[in-house]
């Protein structure tokens, strides 16, 4: 519990004082879903092993048990904790300090979230509808996402390298969803009922660290993801105005995506 104590600790003084103006909102959010998940994990293990731990051991030694165990878990859980979505960013921000400092001809482009054909591994907004296609999603949080055919994107691109302006930044998104929203759509264009269960976040976080776990031993991906219920705290809605104005482009209504994305998934067995 003492974990948690410090976890909270440290997401009150983030969260709610002045130092929350110095810190980047993407790197905010990547400390706030860490230190989320380390309550939740906190909260499953201290409830469960700890009160067996004293039942069995008595109080004091329940803590040394703690005391010899956490640090040995810290060591071995600090690469996997440390991996936190930062490489997209820090290749991001070493472009802006080439392009600041050794005049670097490059212009760089965000897409939102890319849906359509060809997603072959399938990608994580991939994955949800395949699993929702399949009747295997009978529930969800309530986050939303900014959903863009990826050939928008790809032809985004082309533009960018045409028109757009050494060192600017440039969003490639298409239509602002709620999840429950694009859950339907999936559910009706693959003749299924939609899932209606709404479930809070928090208690998914030690299903999510379990589910990272196995996923380690097994090399299998989890379906389940700290970062994914991090995320998902915001609705990921953006706008793609600069590009529209600056470089000509535009998106197709994502229900196009939707639907080349299910015909894609259907034509090379993917929904089974």
């Amino acid at each position: 519990m003492v974990v948690t104590g410090i976890s909270n600790a440290v997401l009150d003084v983030c969260a709610f004082t002045i130092l929350q103006r110095g810190i980047p909102a993407r790197d905010r959010m990547a400390v706030f879903g860490l230190l989320e998940g380390v309550v939740g994990f906190g909260i499953a293990i201290g409830g469960v092993a700890g009160s067996l731990a004293v039942e069995a051991f008595g109080p004091r030694g329940a803590l040394g048990i703690a005391g010899a165990i956490l640090p040995i878990m810290a060591v071995a859980t600090w690469p996997w904790v440390t991996r936190i979505d930062a490489r997209k960013l820090v290749a991001e921000r070493e472009v802006e300090r080439l392009i600041e400092t050794e005049k670097l001809p490059a212009v760089i482009v965000a897409p939102s979230t890319p849906i359509g054909p060809r997603d072959i591994k399938p990608t994580p907004t991939g994955r949800v509808i395949v699993e929702a296609a399949t009747g295997r999603m009978p529930a969800f949080v309530d986050t939303g996402l900014n959903l863009v055919h990826v050939d928008d994107v790809a032809q985004g691109h082309l533009l960018a390298l045409d028109k757009g302006k050494i060192g600017e930044n440039y969003i490639l998104g298409g239509s602002d969803v709620a999840l429950e929203t694009m859950l339907g759509d999936i559910a009706f264009l693959s003749g299924r009922r939609a899932p209606t269960v709404k479930i809070p976040r928090g208690p998914l976080f030690p299903l999510a660290w379990g589910a990272e776990a196995v996923a380690r031993v097994t090399g299998k991906e989890p379906f389940l993801t700290v970062d994914a219920l991090r995320m998902s705290r915001y609705r990921m809605f953006f706008s793609s105005e600069k590009a529209k104005r600056e470089l000509g482009y535009t998106a197709r209504p994502y229900l196009e995506g939707l639907k080349d994305a299910l015909g894609w998934f259907r034509d090379n067995g993917y929904l089974k």
